[in-house]
């Protein structure tokens, strides 16, 4: 998600090069100085954008106050629950003691920021926020030591109860997509080109059990579509990216120390940016909060 960040941040003219940028960023980072929790990038008045928005006609009801503020909030929230919820989930899932927090996460106050974002100043005709989650790649037997799968899965489940429970009780009108975890895919480094959805790697990408937890992911997305799919609320969807990335083994970022990342992804051959900013740039027409809560971050895009 962070590099769909990066593919948005790009689209709408932010790139290197002589002042003006048309993007200004303010990042905010842990006491450790190790993960991002929450960035903010506020469209320069220069912007070609910053202009049209102001002379739409459907924006005029909007107090002028909105356009400086920022279009894309991020927030990282690796697991979506605090420390002591997660604790208290796993428990809960069976599991006899405290989850190893040698392994550090990054707990953005996500739900915090959406309940400040409803303090704001509305107008009306606002259109209800749009909000992408998702996490997964943190639910893993290495981070979650000593969880096995078993309590992993409960645990999971769980937690996104917990986390749609307040998406359809959300503090202001919501929109909500839970982006489904894309895949790993082992030994990618034997893959130069794109694979067809009918090969044995993207059949089955990861078909050993495997200590990030990757072997997980299609069961993790299994339960988010389940519930986030379901028409028990007309206010939550699934987004379905694993089609998409599953033919991409060759997109993978390469070796990392002495080992292949096969999880992570590059740019500019990520396959999800182009698609991703141009459907959420759809959505940019309108003027309310669109929240991303990514696979380890929470990304909003506001106009």
């Amino acid at each position: 998600m962070g590099q769909m960040l990066g593919g948005l941040q790009y689209f709408i003219g932010q790139h290197e090069g002589e002042w003006p940028r048309p993007v200004v960023e303010e990042v905010f980072l842990e006491d450790n100085g190790i993960f991002v929790t929450s960035s903010y990038i506020t469209l320069h008045p220069e912007n070609q954008l910053f202009a049209k928005l102001l002379a739409k006609p459907s924006l005029a009801g909007v107090p002028p106050s909105r356009f400086s503020r920022p279009i894309v909030t991020v927030f990282r929230s690796d697991d979506l629950i605090t420390q002591k919820e997660l604790n208290a989930t796993l428990l809960m899932a069976g599991m006899e003691e405290p989850v190893n927090m040698d392994n550090h996460r990054a707990m953005g106050d996500w739900r915090q920021g959406l309940k400040n974002n409803s303090m704001e100043e509305s107008w009306e005709g606002e259109l209800d926020t749009i909000i992408v989650a998702n996490t997964g790649p943190h639910w893993s037997p290495a981070h979650m030591w000593p969880a096995k799968d078993r309590v992993l899965l409960k645990g999971y489940q769980i937690m996104l109860d917990k986390v749609y429970n307040f998406f359809v009780n959300s503090p202001l009108p919501t929109l909500t997509f839970f982006r489904a975890t894309s895949p790993a895919h082992q030994h990618c480094n034997n893959y130069s080109e794109p694979i067809t959805l009918t090969s044995s790697a993207a059949i089955n990408p990861t078909p050993e059990e495997h200590l990030y937890g990757w072997h997980l992911f299609p069961e993790y997305n299994r339960m988010a579509r389940k519930l986030f799919g379901s028409s028990k609320h007309n206010n939550t969807r699934y987004f379905d990216i694993w089609p998409l990335s599953v033919t991409r083994p060759d997109a993978h970022a390469g070796w990392h120390n002495t080992d292949f990342d096969c999880l992570h992804v590059r740019l500019p051959t990520h396959p999800l940016v182009s698609n991703d900013c141009t459907a959420n740039f759809r959505v940019l027409s309108g003027v309310n909060p669109l929240w991303r809560n990514g696979g380890s971050e929470i990304f909003g895009t506001q106009l």
